[in-house]
């Protein structure tokens, strides 16, 4: 985003605040998007400068994400958390299968 950008986007971010916890925007995914989704919020996540509010809100879509794929699968939720783990990442080289 341009900096004469911010401006603007202050304004709607204030105006989107003051809706309160009221205001809610719902998201239908098919369980491979959410899984693909999931994935790339972990990843970036992991990412060492990634802290903050906007942080703690994807980590929270994350844990919400996690919980409604091992509701409908339970068990799922144990691998899916590897994403979150770079110890469990798959080497350089290697495929990952696909979802």
């Amino acid at each position: 985003m341009k900096l004469s950008d911010e401006a603007e986007f202050t304004k709607h971010c204030e105006r989107l605040g003051a809706m309160g916890a009221a205001a809610f925007i719902e998201i239908t995914f098919q369980p491979a998007t959410a899984i693909a989704v999931l994935a790339e919020l972990q990843l970036a996540l992991r990412h060492p400068g990634n802290v903050g509010e906007s942080a703690k809100a994807a980590r929270k879509v994350v844990d919400t994400l996690i919980g409604a794929l091992d509701a409908m699968s339970p068990g799922i939720g144990r691998l899916l958390r590897k994403g979150d783990d770079p110890n469990c990442d798959v080497p350089t080289g290697e495929k990952a299968g696909a979802v």
